[in-house]
């Protein structure tokens, strides 16, 4: 837990001194990226980044095989790179950033079960996102959406 603690960077070898960890929970820091090393957290399923300072996902994440549960909650987010999202992700809370658009690879996230929108800039979904077909529920209030996608009523419970 290095929620809090002042942080404007983790250690360059972070991910060599901890291949074991499992959950991380680095929220309320000023961390805007992630060192190359984060890869190596082999075994991580849960991270935590609530209120740091990101504009972009690091897509060293994209390199994780047993993320489960991803939280940028509260970030400047403005982007996402396409090869940012493991495809092992399940939870993927983003509300309360910037973002315009989700990538089309949001659509490999076949475990996908929530998703968390809800105070972004969307103005539409792509449509990759409807071969999530295991999500649950999707938030989307205070973005701006002009239509909802047909796969949005038919595989999930949303609120708005």
């Amino acid at each position: 837990d290095l929620g809090g603690c002042g942080l404007a960077a983790l250690p360059d070898d972070f991910g060599e001194r901890l291949p074991s960890l499992r959950k991380l929970n680095a929220a309320k820091n000023a961390l805007s990226s992630l060192p190359a090393s984060f890869a190596g957290l082999l075994q991580l399923r849960i991270a935590f980044f609530l209120g740091c300072d990101f504009e972009t996902v690091p897509s060293v994440l994209g390199r994780l095989p047993r993320l489960f549960m991803l939280s940028f909650k509260a970030n400047k987010l403005s982007a996402i790179p396409e090869d940012a999202l493991s495809p092992s992700i399940g939870w993927l809370i983003l509300s309360d950033n910037r973002l315009e658009r989700l990538p089309a690879s949001i659509g490999r996230l076949g475990g996908l079960r929530k998703c968390m929108l809800a105070g972004n800039r969307l103005t539409e979904l792509p449509a990759e996102m409807g071969r999530c077909r295991d999500l649950e529920l999707i938030r989307l209030a205070d973005n701006r959406l002009r239509e909802m996608p047909t796969y949005v009523s038919l595989y999930v419970h949303f609120i708005i």
